[in-house]
């Protein structure tokens, strides 16, 4: 049996199936269907690489050292949306064909749908982290460069931040410094040590 064979067959068996749906089936698959192979494109992009730009930390840390992944990451976005489409499509077509009511079929679709897209989300979330653990490393700004960005209060009070270079990309940091003098914003400082909780301790070049 070839593969030619098999695959007019199984077209064909397909193509029964479908028109022998009703059009409101027929809707919420195609809706499931084109959610599903958008999905599967984005995974694909992910896997070579060209997702890249939708999957660079959009994070910062804060003034206590913390990394926020909150910056460019929602709830709403491509992903998700896609995600909820896909759940939405297959789950309200799946009720309908088992023959259930139409609102039943909305219900049930809107509510596995929002499974969906706080699943991704929250994939998304923890991929974020992940590469943010990677790249991220504060070490690598000892010695190196940066602006004020907000006023640093002197005698290693809280509050200062700089902007500087962190792996190739341009970061706002918290900062303090052991000078006696506040350090106002644009002037240039230079790294001199990391302290707990990524915290940069600065002095003016």
């Amino acid at each position: 049996m070839s593969c030619s064979y098999l695959f007019a067959s199984l077209s064909e068996s397909l193509s029964a199936w479908w028109n022998a749906l009703n059009w409101d089936i027929q809707i919420f698959y195609a809706v499931g269907g084109i959610a599903f192979v958008v999905v599967v494109i984005q995974a694909l992009l992910s896997l070579a690489g060209a997702g890249d730009a939708d999957a660079d930390f959009p994070g910062d840390i804060t003034p206590d050292g913390d990394i926020s992944h909150d910056a460019g990451l929602g709830l709403i976005s491509v992903r998700t949306l896609t995600a909820f489409f896909m759940g939405f499509g297959l789950t309200g077509g799946t009720i309908l064909e088992n023959g259930y009511a139409f609102p039943w079929a909305i219900a049930g679709a809107v509510l596995v749908g929002f499974a969906f897209m706080l699943i991704i989300f929250w994939v998304m979330k923890l991929l974020y982290s992940l590469r943010a653990s990677g790249n991220i490393r504060p070490e690598s700004t000892l010695g190196a460069t940066g602006t004020v960005y907000v006023t640093v209060p002197p005698n290693r009070v809280a509050g200062g931040q700089i902007e500087i270079l962190v792996s190739g990309r341009l970061m706002t940091l918290p900062a303090v410094t052991s000078d006696a003098e506040k350090i106002p914003a644009g002037t240039l400082v230079r790294v001199t040590e990391v302290l707990p909780s990524n915290i940069l301790l600065v002095e003016r070049l």
